[in-house]
């Protein structure tokens, strides 16, 4: 490898840092390395420090670097960040507080505060709703409960632009990270003067924002040493991760769509336009990355919140592991008794909230089905998992035909395979499962490669997964059945 050329994407997470290697030559992910770092909890109360950051990017990157034997030629890096994140820094843009996470939900109150000025108005202005997690109502949660911080700060920072800076001295951040701030309004590419007014910042306390692709600066002399590579290696303006685990994933164009699962399941397609409706769009890292840099694309994220949890709670509160659960699940799957199963699959909800708005208060819960047994329950409980899936992808792409790609832990059990693919094909739909497991550093490595000239459209290794005819058949009907009697409005 002593001759080969590689791009570097550093992923930094929610708990750890990964760095991927991508040759230039195939633009395939040729390594990966991972180093997890502490967040501290307390109540509501959930924080990082930037400095931890740092720390565990360096262990990642330099672990990376070993695997080329010698010290790799990198043509360039680009960065894919964790959102909802920020922090006070002073003049030199060194933290002066720990990093309050996206998973810090201390400022309930401030967000129904702002949510009662502003309404929707936030929302159609950078697609996201104000929540406790956002940046604006941590803000306004500083100035009421620590405005000696909030009036020393000289500016308040993000993971990306800090990250960025770090590693070139000129810290700006893309659209993708500074909208999930909901501070920035994608409509005019600026800052959003009345939201920012109320809060009580000046303007100039934020990074620029450019977009996706663009030149960040280079590498700087300290980072370069601390990651063991030469300064002067071009530094890219990279993307949330969640955009840069799509593209990691081969979702770049429309009628692609990730299918995200863990803890939460995640769906994020590709649109034209920033088409907002009951999910959440926001721009994408498509306009200077994939197709005509004159066209702007936007992503569109769907989040199905506790879809793995969900499923991993009812196993547990049986006193079953879910691999004997799937084992037994796909066993009944085999027994032909899809033919006549007389129930209907269900949301799997936790106190009857629903993961979409259309399945909030119906009341479904775990004991919906009390007669049947364990291995049935828990089946329909995936079933119903898939049908959430399905009828938010619908939301996204109506009446259009879709290939789907699935990632994350449940792409490594063929019994959600089945499932999904199964019911994605009921609906005319295809299914792929992505070969990556380290979507968002891969991405952010594609980043670099894209704008230093290379063709990304169709770089994603994913396999097909074929369905079952007659489960296909099967879960078309009870698709059909599940929507007359779940989705509501």
């Amino acid at each position: 490898m002593n001759n080969a050329k590689f791009y570097l994407g550093i992923d930094i997470g929610s708990t750890a840092v990964k760095a991927a290697l991508v040759a230039s030559d195939t633009l395939r992910l040729t390594a990966c390395r991972g180093c997890a770092y502490p967040t501290k909890r307390e109540g509501t109360f959930v924080t990082q420090s930037p400095h931890d950051w740092v720390s565990a990017a360096v262990s990642a990157v330099r672990d990376v670097l070993s695997t080329t034997g010698d010290t790799p030629c990198i043509a360039g890096i680009s960065v894919s960040a964790q959102g909802g994140s920020i922090f006070a820094a002073d003049r030199d843009r060194e933290p002066i507080s720990d990093a309050v996470s996206w998973m810090d939900a201390r400022a309930s109150k401030e967000a129904d505060e702002l949510y009662r000025e502003f309404g929707e108005d936030i929302y159609r202005a950078c697609g996201w709703r104000l929540s406790p997690l956002d940046d604006a109502s941590k803000l306004l949660w500083l100035r009421k409960n620590d405005p000696e911080l909030f009036e020393r700060a000289a500016y308040f920072m993000t993971t990306a632009d800090f990250f960025t800076g770090w590693l070139c001295g000129n810290s700006v951040y893309d659209p993708t990270s500074a909208a999930i701030t909901r501070l920035f309004d994608i409509r005019t590419g600026k800052y959003n003067d009345a939201l920012i007014s109320r809060i009580g910042i000046e303007k100039s306390k934020f990074s620029a924002v450019l977009p996706c692709g663009k030149s960040a600066g280079t590498l700087g002399a300290n980072a370069a040493s601390a990651i063991g590579l030469s300064p002067g290696i071009p530094v890219w303006i990279g993307a949330h991760d969640q955009y840069c685990a799509a593209l990691g994933s081969g979702i770049t164009r429309p009628g692609q769509l990730l299918i995200a699962t863990g803890t939460a399941w995640v769906l994020f397609g590709v649109t034209g336009q920033a088409e907002f409706s009951e999910l959440h769009a926001a721009p994408g890292v498509f306009p200077n990355i994939c197709g005509s840099r004159n066209e702007p694309k936007y992503g569109v994220i769907a989040a199905l919140s506790g879809i793995g949890a969900s499923v991993e709670r009812y196993a547990v509160l049986n006193g079953r592991s879910l691999s004997d659960s799937d084992a037994e699940a796909a066993r009944l799957l085999q027994s032909n008794l899809t033919s006549d199963r007389a129930y209907t699959p269900f949301s799997p909800c936790e106190d009857g909230r629903g993961f979409l708005p259309h399945a909030a208060g119906t009341g479904i819960v775990f004991d919906k089905l009390a007669d049947a047994e364990y291995t049935q329950k828990y089946l329909g409980l995936l079933e119903g998992a898939a049908f959430e899936t399905l009828a938010a992808a619908e939301k996204i792409h109506a009446g259009k035909d879709l290939s789907l790609v699935m990632s994350g832990g449940a792409a490594r059990s063929s019994l959600w395979r089945n499932i999904v693919a199964s019911a994605a094909a009921s609906q005319g739909w295809r299914l792929a499962v992505s070969t990556e497991r380290d979507a968002p550093a891969y991405g952010a490595a594609l980043i670099a490669t894209a704008a230093d000239g290379a063709d990304i459209s169709d770089v994603a290794k994913n396999e097909a997964t074929v369905p079952d005819a007659a489960y296909t058949e099967y879960l078309g009907r009870a698709f059909r059945v599940w929507k007359e009697n779940i989705l509501i409005g």
